[in-house]
């Protein structure tokens, strides 16, 4: 169980790092294809699309189960990082960021689920307090990381760092 609780918490790390990241980051994509009045509305309708998607996702997940619910959104959320790394317009961006929404908050409900499920009623709280610590820490590495990024490299091989990370943190959990 403990094992199981640390690669939850290390899933939840590195979504809480790539949210920054990416984030801090967007203003600098959105200038690359000079679209910069694009920004709210690219995170506005994907992040409503993922918001929306949340009910299909918990249907799917009590059909399939869990572990394979985990890998098809770890599936959207990979494809959604490669599709921004390698876009070359603003249009491929925002579809990746509809597919990356999709597959990011579908990783965070079906952990919930997951942790949910593992964990009694008692100690339920503390499980949730303890796996979304990594928010807190992320705060303010992921700027700086975001900083280092672009000016060392490209925003472009931010996501398609974590286009790797990604999928690779999550085989000790399923």
């Amino acid at each position: 169980m403990l094992i199981c609780i640390r690669s939850v918490f290390m899933v939840y790390f590195v979504n809480s790092l790539q949210q920054q990241i990416t984030g801090n980051l967007l203003p600098y994509v959105m200038s690359d294809f000079a679209s910069h009045s694009l920004v709210p509305v690219t995170g506005i309708v994907s992040q409503i699309l993922g918001g929306v998607l949340k009910l299909p996702i918990a249907q799917l997940i009590n059909i399939w189960g869990r572990p394979q619910g985990l890998i098809i959104m770890t599936s959207l959320c990979t494809i959604g990082l490669i599709l921004m790394a390698v876009c070359d317009n603003v249009e491929t961006y925002a579809a990746a960021q509809c597919l990356y929404w999709v597959g990011y908050n579908g990783i965070s409900f079906v952990l919930d689920v997951f942790i949910a499920d593992t964990s009694n009623l008692r100690n339920r709280a503390m499980a949730f307090a303890f796996v979304s610590t990594p928010y807190i820490a992320t705060t303010w590495a992921g700027p700086k990381a975001a900083e280092a990024f672009y000016e060392n490299s490209s925003w472009k091989w931010a996501f398609g760092c974590f286009s790797i990370l990604t999928p690779s943190d999550r085989k000790s959990v399923v």
